[in-house]
């Protein structure tokens, strides 16, 4: 049985990915974190943040978006737009599984 991931999964998987990202050559000193305004949003970014810190890595920008919003593509032009890599959002946009 897999377990329900929990945002220590989530914040080491962050750094065991941009390591992977780093090492083929990628910016990843600086990063901005997108994640939903809720209070499982706000605690899973939370603990992302620290874990980040604890590594050396930047958060540069920390986004939150209404919980049932359908268009991120202001937030993506904003952070595009800047000198820091992304990450996408742990829990998608509302309507985003289904492709919309």
């Amino acid at each position: 049985m897999i377990p329900t991931p929990i945002a220590t999964h989530f914040a080491k998987l962050y750094i065991d990915f941009l390591t992977d990202m780093k090492a083929a050559g990628a910016r990843t000193d600086s990063i901005a974190l997108v994640h939903d305004n809720t209070e499982y949003g706000a605690s899973v970014a939370n603990t992302i943040t620290t874990a980040f810190k604890e590594k050396g890595i930047d958060v540069a920008l920390d986004m939150a978006y209404a919980a049932n919003a359908t268009d991120g593509s202001g937030m993506i032009t904003h952070s595009t737009r800047s000198t820091f890599t992304t990450l996408p959002p742990a829990k998608p946009l509302a309507g985003s599984e289904r492709g919309t």
